[in-house]
């Protein structure tokens, strides 16, 4: 589970940069777009953390350990893209690896994880129809 959780922290960290960063004519669409994400991402970060301690206690994950390997993963991608399609392209990718990520974590987790998870995934698909949508051409 931590893993999962550093991902969708590098995942909520790369939107916000990019909903900062994006520009040029679709600037308003891909600016709020991004802007909901990150938050999203940020929903299913939290979400992730509270239930690694809800079922074993705080001490059971180093929040800082998380965010410096978040930062570590984020350190990965071009910090700043000549077109705003590639954040979504790049985006699209971190969907993928994420719904991967669950797929190998979910026989390991409870009932009750594997529907929380489960419940990230299906949210990943709908995200990435949409982000592949905006990368055609």
């Amino acid at each position: 589970m931590k893993e999962l959780a550093i991902l969708l922290r590098c995942m909520a960290l790369y939107a916000q940069n990019a909903h900062n960063l994006c520009e040029k004519s679709l600037f308003f669409q891909d600016h709020a777009f991004l802007g909901d994400l990150y938050n999203t991402y940020i929903d299913a970060y939290d979400g992730v953390v509270e239930r690694i301690i809800g079922l074993a206690d705080s001490n059971a994950i180093n929040l800082v350990e998380v965010q410096m390997a978040a930062v570590s993963l984020l350190k990965s991608y071009a910090a700043k893209e000549s077109e705003n399609v590639a954040y979504f392209q790049k985006l699209e990718m971190m969907e993928q690896k994420l719904r991967a990520h669950i797929t190998a974590l979910n026989p390991s987790v409870s009932v009750g994880t594997q529907q929380m998870i489960g419940d990230l995934a299906d949210k990943s698909e709908m995200r990435s129809y949409k982000l592949k949508a905006r990368c055609k051409k």
